[in-house]
C-alpha cells in the first residue's frame, strides 16, 4: 500500500483500485474489453466516430467507464447526457469564439472572491 491516501483506494472487498488502475497503460484485460465494447456501443448510437480522427480519445471514454464502475449501459447514459448538454450549450461554438483575454481575466479572479 502507498503512503498517501490519494495514491491508493481500496474497495470494501479489499481490491486495490488506486491510480493508475483503470487508466490507459494500466488496464486489465476485462477493462480493455469493456473500453472496446463501449466504443462499439457508442458508434452504433451515433455518438462515437473511430480512428484515425476519433471523435473522443480513450482517456475521455475511460473516465465515463470508471465513473460508472465499468457498466457500459450506465456509462452510455452519462455520456449521452453529457453530449446532449454540450450540444444544447453550444460548447464547440464557444471554443471557437471565446475571447481568450476576457477568459483569462475572469479566470484570474477565481480564488480571490471573498478576500478583502
Amino acid at each position: 500500500m502507498a503512503d498517501h491516501p490519494a495514491e491508493r483506494i481500496t474497495s470494501v472487498g479489499g481490491h486495490d483500485f488506486g491510480y493508475p488502475h483503470g487508466h490507459l497503460g494500466n488496464l486489465t484485460e476485462d477493462e480493455s474489453a469493456r473500453l472496446a465494447q463501449f466504443k462499439e456501443y457508442l458508434e452504433t448510437k451515433g455518438l462515437y466516430k473511430p480512428a484515425p480522427e476519433a471523435s473522443h480519445d480513450d482517456q475521455t471514454l475511460l473516465r465515463f467507464l470508471r465513473a460508472r464502475k465499468w457498466s457500459i449501459t450506465d456509462a452510455y447514459g452519462q455520456f449521452k447526457d453529457t453530449e446532449e448538454w454540450r450540444k444544447a450549450n453550444q460548447l464547440e461554438v464557444l471554443y471557437d469564439t471565446i475571447d481568450v483575454d476576457a477568459y483569462e481575466k475572469t479566470r484570474s479572479l477565481v480564488g480571490t472572491l471573498g478576500e478583502d
